[in-house]
């Protein structure tokens, strides 16, 4: 997406004009698709990224943020930036409309001043975007149409938990993993962008059955062992994959269970909230540690007030920024009133390891702390000073 040159075509100038930049939006399309953004979002990206590069000029520069694209215009014509940008938009909305998953879309190019500032941000999601994705990649000259990634495909590593209090490794987050011929694949990018609610629950289940295989071992090994599954609302939602969540679990012995942290996702303002309330109701039942990941803007506590369970999680994906750094100040304060401690997903630079600290999350996973691996087992002594970035 990024010329190689891009930092370098970015610092050396003096000065940008305003003409030159324009943002095409994606965010009103978040608002818009409400919890079903999650199972879309990476569509949109890579729809919206083709058309922009197809209708941009060779010297013209594209920069990818959390909120969507910053365009760099290399004439600095105001009206003739306008004018594409407001073109671009327009070939999306009418992409958008054709495509049955994205129909709710619609797709805003807005004008707006860029101090280097706010594009040395941009830039800097944009390369931690790139090299981090949370899908994974196609490789070039590739194509993931019609491709298949079956369960012998896929492959579990551990992102070690580490809990800043106790100072040691607590837990492994588990991590999907498929090394295909057309892409490197991981997390939810596994499920090749499949939306359906028998998608989630058999990659959920298959995270299920292998870390309970993977602790068990450990176990018998005399290894202290335990991961963090994630779970997602969109399979749970559904009567009969929930049931197929719910018999994977009970088959996993009960001395095990409280070794397998289960972590919800998907839970938003839309999620039926009674429903919600029954599914963790369950799966305590069943003795199993459970979290529930939120948005950082969420503020309805009154509503996890009402959930029996003992972590909130939070995925990091924002690179430093400082308003959101204060929003999850807020989350960690609000959980702990109601004596829940909070996880940070995806921790991935020094920075964001002292700020969470500084916030009040309790533990954190990314490469920060350390390296994935393929062992469930934990460490028990793991001071500050050995983390690594």
């Amino acid at each position: 997406m990024l010329n190689t040159d891009s930092k370098d075509r970015i610092f050396k100038q003096p000065a940008f004009c305003v003409g030159q930049f324009r943002f095409i939006d994606l965010q009103l399309a978040e608002r818009q698709s409400g919890k079903s953004w999650t199972e879309v979002r990476l569509k949109a990206f890579e729809i919206s990224a083709r058309q922009l590069k197809s209708d941009l000029g060779a010297n013209d520069m594209l920069l990818r943020c959390t909120e969507g694209f910053v365009v760099v215009f290399a004439d600095p014509d105001p009206e003739r930036s306008d004018a594409v940008a407001k073109d671009i938009a327009g070939k999306l909305n009418t992409v958008f409309q054709n495509d049955p998953d994205l129909t709710v879309f619609q797709i805003q190019a807005d004008a707006r001043p860029v101090d280097r500032a706010d594009l040395s941000s941009a830039l800097a999601a944009t390369l931690r975007i790139e090299e981090h994705s949370a899908y994974g990649r196609v490789k070039p000259g590739s194509s993931s149409k019609h491709q298949v990634i079956k369960e012998e495909d896929r492959y579990w590593e551990y992102a070690p938990m580490w809990d800043c209090l106790r100072q040691m490794i607590v837990s492994n987050e588990a991590i999907a993993r498929a090394s295909m011929p057309f892409g490197e694949f991981h997390g939810r990018g596994v499920m090749l962008g499949g939306v359906k609610a028998r998608d989630y629950m058999e990659l959920d289940v298959h995270a299920i059955h292998s870390v309970a295989k993977e602790i068990n071992d450990a176990t018998k090994l005399g290894e202290l062992a335990s991961a963090c599954v994630h779970i997602h609302s969109k399979g749970l939602a559904d009567k009969s994959a929930r049931q197929g969540y719910f018999d994977a679990l009970s088959q996993i012995a009960p001395s095990l269970r409280n070794r397998i942290q289960l972590t919800l996702e998907g839970f938003d303002y839309a999620s039926p909230f009674t429903q919600t309330q029954e599914i963790v109701r369950a799966l305590d039942m069943m003795g199993f540690p459970i979290a529930i990941t939120l948005p950082l803007t969420f503020d309805r506590w009154d509503m996890i007030a009402k959930l029996k369970v003992s972590f909130l999680a939070v995925r990091w994906v924002q690179g430093f920024d400082e308003e959101n750094l204060l929003r999850l100040g807020h989350l960690t304060e609000q959980g702990s009133k109601l004596k829940l401690a909070t996880i940070l997903f995806d921790v991935n630079t020094k920075p964001i390891l002292k700020a969470a600290i500084d916030k009040g999350v309790r533990m954190m996973t990314g490469r920060a702390i350390i390296k994935t691996s393929m062992s469930v087992s934990l460490m028990n002594n793991m001071p500050y000073n050995r983390l690594a970035e």
